[in-house]
This record gives structure tokens, C-alpha cells and sequence, in this order.
């Protein structure tokens, strides 16, 4: 049985995958999760807890794709549909970095958990040693959480209804067309302000 053959009979892991890369194992898994608490000391000398905030929770990875697909109880299985299947090394890279690239939220499967709306932050990818059909990476993700838009009423007070109604601009009715006055109502508006004239004692 030689190394990668090995690897896969102890660390077999048919649903590990980095969003649709599909990874043969992952050798560790660090899950960790991370609260804050806020305190506020008072005069006496203790401490009091009015809020707990949770935290994004973190991924560390560390996992293995072969050229040599996955073996149960140290017999390959070799692929015989797959005629490219010697290259999945050198796609899995590709699909590695351009998830990478991408910054978009993605699902992370591990042995425990499927891990929604995860961003990876680190990834580091190693080949070589005589291993050239393994690929080696390791990497590290956080899980983000979007922020929800809602509408709602807000309704104006009535002192302030009043304010906008006071300080709207006023419609501009622009220049008026002037108007002929008979001579029966101009005979009429001049009795009635000789009247009026009279009656404020205009006329002693």
C-alpha cells in the first residue's frame, strides 16, 4: 500500500468538499466558535454582564486532492470513465484559487458539519517531495453573516406637519392678465369708499 493509497484508507471522507471541489480528505479540522462578552464595571468592584455577542465562527483546514481517486481497504478504485482523471491535481489548484479569488461566500463540508455562507481568508498550497500527483493545502475560512433591509411606516408628527406645510414655497402664478373695470362698478367703488371716507369722519 503506498502513501496516497494510505491516506485515503484513513482518512476517507466522501462528502469533504470546498464549495464544488471535491477533496479527498481532510487530514485536521479546527472548528472554533467565539463569543463576545460586554461588561461594564460598577463602583462596588464587580462586573456586569448586560450583553453576549456571537461571533463569527472559524475553519481551520488542512486536506489532500490526489490524482489517484479515493481507495476503500487499500484498493484503488480507478476511474475508467474519466479519461483526463490524471489531471485532477492540476484542475483542483485552478478551482482552489479562482474560489479564492472569487471572495464569494461559499459551503464548506468537513467530517461534523456542512458550513454555509463561508469566505476563505488564508490558503496555502504545497507540492513537491516526490509527490507530484498529491496536492497539499491548507487554509482557513470565516463564516459571514448578511445584514436583512426592512421597510417600515414612520409616522410624522403633527407639529412637524404643520412646520413643512408653513415652509413649503408657495405656488408662482406668474404675471396676471388685467382686467377692464365697467364704469357702473368703478361708479360703485367710488360711492362706497366716499361712504366709508364719511363714516371714519374723513368728511368734517
Amino acid at each position: 500500500m503506498n502513501k496516497r493509497e494510505m491516506i485515503s484508507f484513513l482518512f476517507s471522507q466522501p462528502s469533504a468538499g470546498i464549495g464544488e471541489l471535491v477533496v479527498d480528505a481532510f487530514v485536521r479540522e479546527s472548528h472554533e466558535f467565539f463569543q463576545e462578552i460586554t461588561e461594564h464595571p460598577v463602583e462596588n468592584g464587580a462586573t456586569l454582564v448586560d450583553h453576549v455577542h456571537r461571533l463569527p465562527m472559524c475553519l481551520s483546514l488542512e486536506g489532500i486532492i490526489t490524482n489517484t481517486p479515493m481507495t476503500f481497504m487499500g484498493i484503488t478504485l480507478k476511474s475508467v470513465f474519466e479519461p483526463m482523471s490524471n489531471n485532477i491535481v492540476d484542475r483542483a489548484f485552478s478551482q482552489l484559487e479562482l474560489i479564492f479569488s472569487k471572495r464569494e461566500p461559499i459551503f464548506i463540508a468537513t467530517s461534523l458539519k456542512v458550513y454555509p455562507d463561508m469566505v476563505i481568508e488564508h490558503l496555502s498550497v504545497e507540492r513537491g517531495g516526490g509527490e507530484s500527483e498529491v496536492l497539499h493545502f491548507f487554509c482557513t475560512a470565516k463564516q459571514i453573516q448578511f445584514a436583512k433591509k426592512h421597510k417600515i411606516a414612520v409616522s410624522v408628527p403633527q407639529k412637524m406637519q404643520e412646520h413643512l406645510h408653513r415652509t413649503a414655497p408657495k405656488e408662482t402664478k406668474g404675471l396676471q392678465e388685467s382686467k377692464t373695470v365697467s364704469p357702473q362698478k368703478a361708479q360703485s367703488v367710488k360711492k362706497d369708499s366716499s361712504f366709508l371716507f364719511q363714516m371714519l369722519g374723513g368728511g368734517t
